[in-house]
């Protein structure tokens, strides 16, 4: 298995500067210093948890199968078609993304509603993204749509896999940290207007949350290709591997957490 030691991962700006950026000094700084440091506390906390969650794990899996399938399949299309996704050489980020949900929606599980729904949109951050990323510059975007011959092949290379399931858990990491965020500045800064304008300055600052969740997720990028590599060969990987993939990407990401100063 693939392996990268934390004290080596790039970051950009620490948790604390990110934190006092979106504020923008407006807060006196033990405020500051509580919102970051229960934020990530709690996103710690729930990534502990969330490792055995149903819906995350119907959410991956629907990557998974992909990726096996154009690595392993000398017609994807169709053995895609025997496992009810529509997905072809022609097809489109966003006609993707509805396979996705057609495909929780057609499979059984209890897990939370709202959790499969936070899995779902970093998964669909994480198709539109890949398909931005690879797709043919020469090639006509259309209603912001890129469309290109079987761009999905890509995906089924251990580099392609690594890169949509990176910015899977980013996408996942980012929306939890913005959830928590929101949630712990309306617990420490005291009166509405000023809860209305960090909210504000979240959103006006999304750009920096993002990075730096792009930046701890690739903690779990060479796992991720050792692992793909292991299990993806001739066959769909089991859902034992696929949680086992889950669960050590979560806890990577938690690890790197640690770093920030949380102890969770």
């Amino acid at each position: 298995m693939g392996h990268e030691r934390i004290g080596l991962l790039p970051r950009t700006q620490h948790w604390c500067k990110i934190v006092e950026q979106i504020a923008n000094y407006e807060y006196d700084n033990s405020n500051i210093s509580t919102i970051m440091n229960n934020t990530l506390k709690n996103v710690s906390k729930q990534f502990r948890e969330m490792s055995s969650d149903k819906g995350l794990f119907a959410t991956y899996k629907f990557l998974v199968v992909i990726a096996a399938i154009q690595k392993n399949s000398s017609d994807p299309s169709l053995d895609l078609s025997q496992l009810n996704i529509n997905i072809n050489n022609n097809s489109t980020a966003l006609s993707s993304s509805r396979e996705l949900y057609k495909w929780l929606l057609s499979t059984s599980f209890s897990g939370s509603l709202e959790y499969t729904e936070i899995a779902r949109q970093a998964a669909t951050d994480a198709i539109t993204k890949f398909f931005r990323d690879n797709a043919d510059d020469n090639l006509v975007l259309f209603d912001g749509e890129y469309s290109q011959i079987n761009i999905w092949k890509k995906v089924g290379t251990g580099a392609g896999f690594c890169e949509i399931s990176r910015c899977f858990f980013a996408k996942y990491t980012e929306r939890y940290i913005k959830y928590f965020l929101e949630r712990e500045a309306s617990n420490v800064i005291k009166t509405i207007s000023d809860r209305e304008v960090f909210s504000r300055h979240i959103e006006n600052h999304i750009e920096i949350i993002s990075k730096h969740a792009f930046d701890t997720s690739k903690i779990t990028q060479s796992f991720a290709a050792g692992w793909f590599n292991k299990y993806s060969n001739n066959q769909i990987p089991s859902d034992l591997a696929i949680r086992y993939l889950i669960k050590r990407s979560l806890e990577k990401i938690r690890e790197e957490l640690r770093r920030e100063g949380v102890q969770a």
